[in-house]
């Protein structure tokens, strides 16, 4: 019983975690990050355009850098976030979003996020997982997006 709450409890986090990034400024290291974000309905920017376009992110108030768990992926967080708050101190940069996700889901990888999530949510959430989360239909057991 004490193991499906918590399950329950880590489905309902995610779940609000995914809403929140959808609504904010997500930077992600690479364009499989991108890819992978986006299966779960959350636009982002790559890295490299972030730091090509620092004036256009520091505008907003919450910057989200959702990077992989390693030292490379530090290592750009870093120098990120270091450029953001220059250009806009009042900006918010949240490390803690991301990394808490991937923690969470036992995974180093942003790549890699998808299955463990959608694993977790469908089997806690049931058939509403699809319409609350990636507004999809389950299709035979596969997802099919719909357009």
């Amino acid at each position: 019983m004490r193991e499906a709450s918590r399950e329950r409890s880590h489905a309902n986090w995610i779940v609000s975690v995914i809403e929140k990034l959808r609504k904010g400024t997500v930077i992600v290291e690479g364009k499989h990050d991108v890819k992978a974000l986006s299966e779960l309905g959350i636009t982002c920017f790559t890295y490299d355009f972030a730091a090509r376009n620092i004036g256009k992110i520091a505008r907003s108030s919450r910057v989200y850098l959702f990077f992989d768990n390693d030292k490379g992926g530090s290592q750009k967080a870093e120098k990120l976030s270091s450029l953001i708050e220059s250009e806009n101190k009042q900006c918010k940069v949240d490390f803690w979003t991301g990394a808490s996700l991937l923690k969470l889901l036992n995974l180093t990888s942003i790549e890699q996020i998808v299955k463990p999530t959608e694993e977790l949510v469908y089997r806690i959430r049931g058939d509403t997982y699809g319409e609350d989360l990636l507004r999809y239909s389950k299709i035979h057991g596969n997802s099919e997006f719909q357009h």
